[in-house]
């Protein structure tokens, strides 16, 4: 499926999550980035935002309101200035889980309120190790002993109840997620621009061989996403 100046519904049903058994060890997984045409993932103020249009927006909206949980490394959290996550029209906001192995909650998440304009913003929780020091006021998982495993932080997710796990970066949360075999689908957005010698941000922070298979993508205004299954024979 190649859809070209999609409709809401065209884009709904591209990305629909597949429906998990209740059975299931972890929840589906996404991840979802951004890159130029010459492969940055930031733009020059070193963040996404500068390389972010409306057709991106679009989607990027789509896929948080598809999902359970935003799954966020904290470097990403302080770079891009996350803050709780916004409810989509018609639905409830995802719950934001950053990952950290030093067990601090970025300010910026710390900060953010608990409502927005009236309408409640999703809860912010910390991932981190069994020998990180507590935070005053921060809900943690514990999922490793000296580092946060993977495998652990999404079954304690899925004991949570996400049945869909949005993973938006950054590239050393992503590398680690596939090199474990936990990604199921990436949804990769091509930016109609090319920015040049701005850093040396890849989408992965280390070598890998990870099977992919064409599931889909749209192009909107000149902005190309590719929806790809990773390990599909996994």
């Amino acid at each position: 499926m190649f859809l070209t100046d999609p409709t809401d519904d065209d884009l709904h049903t591209l990305y629909a999550v597949p429906t998990s058994s209740e059975d299931a060890e972890r929840p589906f997984v996404r991840a979802n980035f951004i890159m130029t045409v010459d492969g940055r993932i930031a733009g020059p103020d070193g963040t996404s935002s500068s390389i972010n249009n409306p057709a991106d927006k679009r989607v990027f909206d789509l896929l948080r309101s598809l999902a359970d949980t935003v799954l966020v490394g904290a470097g990403t959290v302080r770079g891009e200035g996350y803050g709780r996550l916004e409810a989509p029209p018609a639905g409830r906001a995802p719950e934001l889980v950053v990952v950290s192995n030093s067990g601090r909650m970025p300010d910026s998440v710390l900060e953010s309120p608990t409502h927005d304009g009236g309408v409640p913003r999703g809860r912010a929780v910390l991932a981190t190790r069994a020998a990180a020091p507590p935070q005053d006021g921060v809900e943690r998982l514990v999922c490793g002993d000296d580092e946060v495993d993977a495998v652990r932080l999404l079954r304690a997710l899925r004991d949570r109840g996400a049945r869909s796990v949005l993973c938006e970066g950054g590239p050393s949360l992503l590398t680690t997620l596939l090199d474990a075999g936990l990604v199921d689908e990436l949804a990769l957005t091509t930016a109609p621009m090319i920015v040049g010698d701005v850093g040396d941000a890849s989408l992965t922070t280390a070598p890998l061989d990870v099977p992919m298979r064409w599931r889909g993508g749209a192009v909107i205004d000149g902005t190309v996403f590719a929806l790809w299954g990773v390990n599909p024979d996994g």
